[in-house]
């Protein structure tokens, strides 16, 4: 998954299909830098889809934690100027989504989550 916004992820992660074929549960680690930070996390990522199909649309649950680091220019003479603080950070996350199949296990999806912060997912997944 890459997700568009002022802290741009790169996610990896597996997982399975439920038994059912209307769910979607995966364990996912993920890391991004932005402008003046960087951090890593670990969370599960859940979709709830409305039939076996997995297409049309679906919703989504997130719950993890990251470690992010920010690196905020200070005002005194230190040599680098800059004052690192590292923080632990919960993440939960709901949202709605919607799925188009493309192919043989292949799926692009585009979903809202609400957070801490709104942000858009654009995903493209190959399941196997």
């Amino acid at each position: 998954m890459l997700s568009p916004s002022l802290f741009a992820t790169i996610d990896l992660g597996t997982g399975k299909i439920g038994v059912d074929g209307k769910t979607e549960k995966l364990i996912v680690l993920h890391g991004g830098v932005g402008p003046f930070l960087e951090g890593a996390g670990l969370y599960l990522h859940n979709n709830y889809f409305k039939d076996s199909t997995r297409s049309g649309l679906f919703y989504t649950f997130d719950c993890g934690a990251d470690i992010i680091t920010t690196y905020i220019p200070n005002s005194d003479d230190s040599d680098d100027g800059v004052d690192p603080s590292t923080y632990y950070l919960p993440i939960l996350a709901g949202g709605i989504g919607y799925s188009k199949q493309i192919g043989n296990n292949s799926y692009f999806r585009f979903s809202i989550k609400l957070a801490i912060v709104i942000h858009l997912n654009l995903s493209f997944s190959i399941t196997f």
